[in-house]
């Protein structure tokens, strides 16, 4: 069949740019609270707090990324949420729909970190246990992830605790506490380019992700 497409009006795709560096870098703590500190890619400044208990309680999250002032997390009761955040204020949580994708198909409870790649529109993440570094495809204007899931890098990734994509580097914690970084590029880690960012403090998280502002 053939249709007409008119050129003109329609409506404009909202903005769904990631965070970059320097910006607040933000921790979903074990102990149920959200906390950012500022941080250039070398170093970060100290912790605030920015959300917990009874609001909400950041130990049950999944992963975490950041798009435009909205905020998406896994969580343990198999859902994955997104909601509106300015760096100050956190809005209502709304669950989209995986259309049938169940912890058969997308294991969100046991997903230890997540990031999105805006330029192949890809979400990468990582499943406790299992040392491949994973994507599938998810829209953010419809908020529609796909159903088919592609390895993207082996190794040791099921020790992630919390990674996020900023300024071309995934930096993630495992569970020695420490924060690393490796070079991303062409959709995948870069092999052989993992540094240790900072060896002091406790960088274990259920997610981190960078703000971008709304």
């Amino acid at each position: 069949r053939l249709a007409f497409m008119p050129a003109a009006g329609g409506t404009p795709l909202p903005k769904a740019a990631p965070g970059s560096l320097p910006g607040d870098l933000h921790v979903l703590g074990f102990d149920d609270v959200l906390r950012k500190r500022s941080f250039n890619g070398t170093t970060a400044g100290p912790p605030s707090v920015v959300d917990g208990p009874p609001a909400n309680a950041w130990s049950h999250g999944r992963g975490a990324f950041m798009l435009s002032g909205r905020l998406y997390t896994g969580w343990d009761d198999g859902n994955f949420y997104v909601r509106s955040y300015n760096g100050t204020t956190i809005g209502a949580r709304t669950a989209l729909d995986l259309y049938g994708l169940t912890s058969v198909y997308f294991p969100i409870a046991n997903v230890t970190g997540m990031f999105f790649d805006n330029v192949r529109n890809r979400l990468y993440y990582t499943v406790a246990g299992y040392g491949g570094l994973l994507y599938r495809y998810f829209t953010p204007e419809s908020g529609v992830l796909g159903a088919e899931t592609f390895l993207a890098n082996t190794g040791d990734w099921g020790s992630i605790t919390g990674m996020t994509l900023a300024s071309d580097r995934i930096y993630f914690s495992r569970t020695d506490g420490n924060l690393r970084s490796v070079q991303f590029s062409s959709g995948a880690a870069v092999p052989g380019t993992e540094t240790l960012v900072l060896g002091t403090g406790d960088w274990s998280s259920r997610g981190l992700f960078v703000l971008s502002p709304p």
